[in-house]
């Protein structure tokens, strides 16, 4: 598998589809236009923690939503 957005992440978004108590968020395309808030690929600064922060909130908001 490659990593960095591409077969792994489609693979786990794929995965995450069937799965209806799943949510998924694709930590890697969130970053992608940001690579240099990532100090390595598992530990980021600041800024890149505030940005999967928000899209994290961004599915939990919709999910709660949908199931309240």
């Amino acid at each position: 598998m490659q990593t960095g957005g591409g077969v792994m992440s489609s693979d786990l978004r794929a995965w995450a589809a069937t799965q209806p108590d799943v949510g998924f968020v694709d930590t890697i395309h969130e970053l992608d236009g940001d690579r240099d808030l990532m100090v390595s690929w598992v530990h980021l600064r600041g800024a890149a923690n505030a940005i999967v922060a928000r899209a994290f909130a961004r599915q939990l908001r919709a999910r709660l939503a949908r199931h309240p």
